[in-house]
């Protein structure tokens, strides 16, 4: 005896079945969470990229012209001055794991979490709160799909 069931000859295509099933779940699984991790920095992209931002504002000099620049309010996302923050919002899936942040990007933390000197300014957590509900249908969707693969 190998294990705790051995398959006879009635129960040998139930159990392929069910064998087949658990392959099709685990790819559903991976699918939904790229498509939830792409959600996730989709969102983040965009609320630093579109306004309004209502903090003050500000003159800055770029190429020897003088730009007025309003920047976010404690509580927003941030400002897109430059397009690095924005740029460098990124995501991994491993192992049904998702890793979702700013790499390369000094101050993504201090704006996503402030300190001492400046409030937060929050953007990689308000992507995940915006997602939430869809992530759980995209979970299900996904799942579904795959039990009913043959």
């Amino acid at each position: 005896m190998g294990g705790l069931f051995e398959p006879d000859k009635e129960n040998k295509i139930a159990v392929q079945q069910i064998r087949k099933m658990v392959i099709n779940t685990s790819k559903g699984v991976k699918n939904s969470m790229l498509g939830i991790a792409r959600n996730f920095e989709t969102n983040a992209r965009e609320l630093i990229k579109n306004p309004p931002k209502s903090g003050r504002f500000y003159r800055l000099k770029v190429n020897g012209q003088t730009r007025l620049i309003q920047a976010s309010a404690p509580g927003e996302a941030p400002a897109n001055r430059t397009g690095r923050l924005r740029d460098n919002v990124s995501r991994r899936v491993a192992k049904n794991e998702i890793e979702f942040g700013v790499e390369n990007v000094p101050y993504a933390r201090r704006l996503e979490l402030g300190d001492s000197k400046v409030k937060p300014r929050p953007y990689l957590i308000k992507a995940i709160n915006n997602e939430s509900k869809n992530s759980l249908v995209i979970l299900k969707a996904r799942i579904a799909e795959a039990l009913v693969k043959k």
